[in-house]
């Protein structure tokens, strides 16, 4: 969920917990070419210059499979034992 302001990313885990990935229906289009499923509930975000936007959780949609590996809080660089 890097790719949403911290607020964005609260008000989506309160409403649907333990949310990995989420996407607009374009954005899952396409970046993923997948698409939301008959039924699938939206979730809503805060948009700038708008009241809200919807986007939906990726495990709710369907289409071409998920790249392998794909890690929301992915991090590089060294980090100390201590």
């Amino acid at each position: 969920m890097r790719n949403f302001a911290p607020f964005n990313a609260l008000l989506l885990q309160i409403q649907k917990l333990g949310l990995m990935y989420a996407a607009s229906a374009m954005d899952g289009r396409e970046r993923f070419n997948r698409f939301p499923k008959e039924g699938a509930r939206p979730l809503l975000i805060l948009w700038p210059f708008g009241p809200v936007a919807l986007v939906y959780d990726m495990v709710d949609t369907e289409g071409e499979p998920m790249p392998v590996g794909m890690n929301p809080f992915a991090a590089t660089g060294w980090m100390p034992d201590a």
